[in-house]
């Protein structure tokens, strides 16, 4: 131990010199199993540990810190470690604890400055309750010339940057990489930005995977994450979750919000947010996050990107606007949101925005987008902001739902804005393949109000549409933004004016266009916008400007729940009503609820007799404008649940049928009836700690179907409940509908019962099911609601240690209806390891977590009681398994022609008595050897095809 040290200079507990400039070294450097405590230095750094490591551009000195602790110690900066790192010189901290540390400078746990290629690794460490008067409470790290800073499964809880940003993490880099993995930042607080992280990116790239950032506190902006990232620069942010933060800063056109994430994207930088969940979190704008391009939003943001794919935006509040997603973006600036969810967020429910002079406040619900083109009022004249471009934004094969706004917007709030007077207003706004349900403009929870829930005005209940600051445009006699519906589901939203969608119109609608006025151009195509309403249930629909002769093949709610005006003669139509090649007025679109129909978002599926089917035109089936998928002018190939959801189906006896293929308008193509997922669960064991089991689930990146990965032991206690999702309703199914076979056993389970849904049927056996590989098989005599077979074809992985990821994979299904649908999977009680095999691996578990609550099946809980208890009940399952293997699919074919039979025998025969062998062998069991258990397993299985019972 290393405790109560001072040194007037800096290294309060120990200092570590090791080569110099011109000088470098290869020295290493090892602190194993030490505690440094109640060091401190004066005025300089390192109160527990300083070292000075520099190197050359090939080799250089090492530092590790092993095992250790770094508790209360004080400096300026570097309470606990303060490292310079120059040339090929590495920290490296590992398995150690961090707590308690204060810094009146900045890095209160850890200080480094890396420098021309120097390494910061923390692997496996603890920082706990550090502050630092200055930045990053926990770690404060400045990189640059190809440095590299890895945080790999740490945790960051308790920092404070009490006077300054970066509670928990705080960095700059430039021309250096950065990577945080599999990490946790819980409970940090920062006095200015990035409750838990601030991270500054100059020609550097930052990549966040895997990483739980929670109930972290900003006092200025992004409660979780403050980023700023400038020219040539991308940060991701991929299979994390960032929930329950906090941003209290409050402004619109400062640098505020961003509750979960805030962003500034310069020129030429990128952000991309994959594979997440962005939920929970609170601020005054941009409740789960905040994306500026660049700064503000009112200058050039030239190849300026913001990305979210195959992720959730889920249950986050804005207090003024923006409750998923505030976006500002300068022209030249593209957002895409593709193939994700923005759901349950909430803006100004308590109308806590202020209304400024060209905002408006307490407004989108989901996200709140200012997109802006021209140069800056004050800026205009200064050529480095010439911003001609235009500022771009798409949603596609994307879920808007049951968002709130208090007034504009509940789904989705767009306004256009042109800043100068050179020209038009800028801007390309496109929804493809995308669902806009359930969502509400208009609404207050003010406790203050005499009734609660009480409507106040509210615009655009799905969404909002405008153009902002309007200006005389020479030659431009009408302004318009271009916005574009391909292919999208609008309905069950509700708003004061406009239920579905609202779209900007001028308020002297009854005089000839004047120069200064201005309408949205919204093209709606194959779209449905119907079954949407006031707050009074009154249908209604659209209200505002479209383009009449490019709003074509729709389906609209009925004439009367429509007020539409011609974007050019500003006149009020009904559109063109001529089937074909125009629209049709039908109240009742015909749409299930919204559930998961497969795919990674949920859709409202078309059911049968819908006018929506086959009713829409090939050639609006496209990508309007550039972006994840294509130029402009894209076919699109999928609906919208993507791969494996053919855009254009025919469906048989709907009228036009033949070759081109007629596409179904709106977001959901009606196909034929598959299979998207399964689900193996349990219907008494705790639920928190034996979650059911889905083989493909939605935004899941360890989809276990299409490799051998499919048939290890499913990690849950008390499996009697076997859950089939489909790709579109169902018709109704029997109990007996799905059989269960234990393929090893011979023994056919019959479910007591069934319960179904809209989307999805729940089959469940009288009791658990007993250990053995399972064949589930679903008939083609299945049909959907309009009577159609179930295309149910599969084909299995072979083996445990089948690769080939091409086996199979969800939908099932060849495209033609017929076809049974045979999936496997394996129970196997005790298999803590998930190998199908029971053996002494599990035991020494069971005696690392005996006598815990709070553990999985994969630690040893396999009872599947209330408290995760690992007790002797949990023993007794696994020596009632102990030996038990569960390897091959097919346990007695031993020369892989899918049939057992007599050439199975003769193999089995030919080497019986024999050990070391192998399956092909004649080891049915595989356990070493040829014996009699393996002909009663070949006995039971005698003349039994493979295709028959598992592809």
């Amino acid at each position: 131990m290393i405790q109560g040290n001072f040194a007037s200079s800096s290294g309060g507990g120990v200092a570590i010199v090791s080569g110099s400039f011109g000088s470098p070294t290869s020295d290493t450097a090892v602190i194993n199993g030490t505690t440094f405590s109640d060091n401190r230095t004066n005025f300089g750094n390192g109160g527990g540990v300083y070292a000075e490591l520099a190197g050359s551009s090939t080799f250089g000195p090492q530092l590790t810190i092993s095992a250790s602790t770094l508790a209360l110690n004080e400096s300026h900066n570097g309470g606990g470690i303060h490292v310079t790192l120059d040339g090929r010189a590495e920290l490296l901290v590992s398995g150690s604890l961090i707590d308690a540390n204060d810094a009146s400078g900045d890095g209160a746990g850890v200080f480094v400055q890396a420098n021309s290629g120097a390494q910061l690794r923390l692997d496996g460490v603890t920082l706990d309750g550090n502050e630092a008067l200055g930045r990053g409470g926990g770690v404060h790290a400045n990189l640059s010339d190809q440095a590299v800073a890895e945080l790999i499964d740490s945790t960051f809880v308790q920092n404070d940057s009490s006077d300054d940003g970066g509670g928990g993490f705080a960095t700059l880099l430039s021309n250096s990489t950065l990577l945080v993995q599999d990490s946790l930042f819980d409970t940090n607080f920062a006095a200015d930005n990035g409750g838990a992280m601030a991270v500054e990116l100059n020609a550097s790239t930052a990549e966040f995977a895997r990483t739980i950032v929670q109930t972290n506190l900003a006092a200025g902006a992004g409660g979780g994450l403050h980023a700023t990232i400038a020219s040539d620069s991308a940060m991701t942010i991929a299979e994390s979750l960032i929930t329950g933060n906090t941003a209290q800063g409050g402004g619109f056109y400062g640098e505020y919000g961003g509750g979960g994430v805030f962003a500034a994207i310069a020129e030429e930088a990128e952000l991309l947010v994959e594979d997440s969940a962005i939920s929970a979190n609170i601020a005054a704008e941009g409740g789960g996050l905040r994306v500026n391009m660049p700064g503000f939003g009112h200058y050039s943001a030239t190849n300026s990107k913001f990305t979210l794919s195959r992720s959730t935006v889920g249950g986050n509040r804005a207090v003024n606007r923006g409750g998923g997603l505030l976006l500002l973006s300068g022209a030249g600036g593209e957002t895409v949101i593709q193939d994700s969810t923005i759901t349950g967020n909430d803006a100004g429910i308590v109308l806590g925005g202020s209304p400024g002079a060209f905002t408006a406040a307490n407004s989108g619900g989901g996200v709140y987008a200012y997109l802006v083109s021209g140069d800056d009022s004050i800026d205009q004249m200064n050529p480095a902001h010439t911003a001609n471009e235009f500022a771009r934004f798409t949603i596609a094969g994307s879920t808007v739902d049951n968002n709130a706004a208090g007034q504009h917007g509940g789904g989705l709030y767009l306004r256009a804005k042109r800043q100068d007077y050179t020209d038009a207003v800028n801007t390309d706004i496109s929804l493809y393949n995308t669902t806009i349900s359930g969502n509400t403009a208009g609404l207050t929870d003010d406790p203050t109000t005499s009734t609660p829930d009480d409507a106040v005005t509210g615009e655009g209940g799905g969404m909002h549409l405008t153009i902002f600051h309007l200006n005389v445009v020479p030659n431009h006699e009408v302004e318009t933004v271009d916005v574009r519906f391909n292919n999208v589901t609008i309905t069950d939203n509700t708003a004061t004016v406009g239920g579905g969608v609202f779209s900007f119109v001028p308020d002297q609608v009854d005089d000839p266009p004047q120069s200064f006025q201005s309408m949205v151009d919204a093209r709606f195509q194959n779209t449905i916008v119907s079954g949407n309403r006031t707050h009074e249930s009154v249908p209604n629909n659209v209200w505002g400007s479209v383009n009449v002769a490019e709003t074509v093949f729709n389906l609209f709610g009925l004439v009367s729940s429509n007020t539409i005006f011609d974007h050019v003669t500003r006149s009020v139509t009904a559109l063109r009503t001529d089937v074909p090649g125009g629209n049709r007025f039908n109240n009742d679109p015909k749409l299930s609820e919204l559930a998961n129909f497969g795919g990674p978002t949920r859709t409202h599926a078309i059911l049968p007799s819908s006018l929506a089917i086959d009713g829409g035109a090939n050639a609006k089936a496209i990508v309007p404008f550039s972006d994840l998928s294509g130029g402009p002018g894209t076919p699109l190939a999928n609906d919208q649940r993507g791969i494996g959801f053919d855009r254009m189906y025919d469906v048989p006896g709907v009228l036009p049928n033949g070759s081109p293929t007629p596409v179904d308008i709106g977001a959901f193509e009606l196909g034929t009836l598959r299979v998207t997922n399964v689900t193996i669960a349990s219907s008494t064991a705790n639920q928190t700690f034996h979650p059911p089991v889905p083989f493909n689930g939605p935004n899941d990146d360890l989809d276990l179907d299409g490799s051998g990965l499919q048939l290890r032991t499913v990690p849950v206690a008390k499996i009697d409940k076997v859950i089939l999702n489909f790709s579109q309703p169902t018709s109704t199914l029997a109990a007996g509908t799905l059989s269960l076979y234990g393929l090893k056993s011979g023994v056919t389970w019959t479910p007591s019962s069934v319960l179904q849904t809209v989307n999805s049927a729940a089959w469940t056996v009288s009791s658990e099911l007993s250990s053995d590989q399972y064949l589930i098989t679903l008939p083609d005599a299945v049909t959907d609601g309009a009577g159609s077979a179930l295309d149910g074809d599969w084909t299995n992985p072979f083996s445990l240690h089948t690769t080939n990821l091409a086996v199979s994979e969800f939908p099932s299904g060849d495209g033609a209806p017929g076809g049974a649908f045979k999936f496997v999977f394996t129970v196997l009680k005790g298999d803590a390891t998930l190998d199908n095999e029971v053996g002494t691996f599990e035991f020494l578990l069971f005696q690392r977590f005996y006598n815990e609550t709070g553990h999985t099946f994969t630690e040893c809980e396999f009872t599947g009681d209330s408290t995760g208890l690992v007790n002797a009940n949990d023993f007794s399952v696994w020596s009632s398994q102990y030996g038990k293997k569960l390897i091959d699919l097919v346990f007695a074919d031993f020369n892989g022609d899918k049939v057992v039979d007599g050439l199975d025998f003769t193999i089995w025969q030919s080497h019986f008595g024999q050990t070391g062998v192998t399956h092909n062998d004649g080891d049915a069991d595989n356990d070493g050897d040829v014996d009699n258990d393996d002909q009663a397993i070949l006995n039971n299985q005698m003349w039994r095809v493979a295709f028959d019972y598992v592809t």
